[in-house]
């Protein structure tokens, strides 16, 4: 539907190129850092977020605890195949701009590492994943909201 709507950011798994989306890795029992990239900053905080209450339900636990965030910004180079024939892509070109120079899209990304927990630990520092998932809606949804509701207005 995003892509339907001609929206940059959606919620979704890790994928496509450059990469962006969710991921995620086991950093011990209940441990794990949660990562989202994309190209907008707010919008992989607000995934990322979503993503580690959503994986905690997924896990089995009912709440999770922050314990760390960082940002993270790079640059990666835009490819394209120079024969869209070939799917593997093993014949790759970078694209130049009309300076002459590659063009390289600016990626952003959120991480948190998160404990998840069976019971609220009554320290104030835990969220309630039910919670998370109930009050706020589905990372990306409210843009395509916008977008339907502009395309429908004209």
């Amino acid at each position: 539907m995003a892509a339907a709507c001609g929206c940059g950011s959606r919620y979704r798994k890790l994928g496509g190129f450059p990469p962006r989306g969710y991921v995620e890795s086991e950093l011990g029992y209940g441990r794990y850092l949660v990562s989202y990239r994309g190209r907008d900053l707010e919008f992989c905080k607000a995934a990322g977020f979503y993503r580690a209450a959503h994986l905690c339900e997924e896990l089995g636990f009912a709440y999770f605890k922050v314990t760390s965030e960082q940002v993270y910004k790079t640059f990666v180079q835009r490819k394209r195949p120079v024969n869209m024939d070939d799917p593997t892509f093993r014949s790759v070109t970078e694209i130049q701009d009309t300076a002459g120079l590659e063009r390289k899209d600016e990626m952003a990304g959120y991480n948190y590492s998160v404990e998840f927990l069976k019971n609220d630990p009554l320290d104030g520092r835990a969220y309630d994943a039910a919670d998370i998932l109930r009050s706020r809606p589905v990372p990306g949804t409210d843009r395509i909201r916008n977008k339907l509701e502009q395309h429908d207005g004209k």
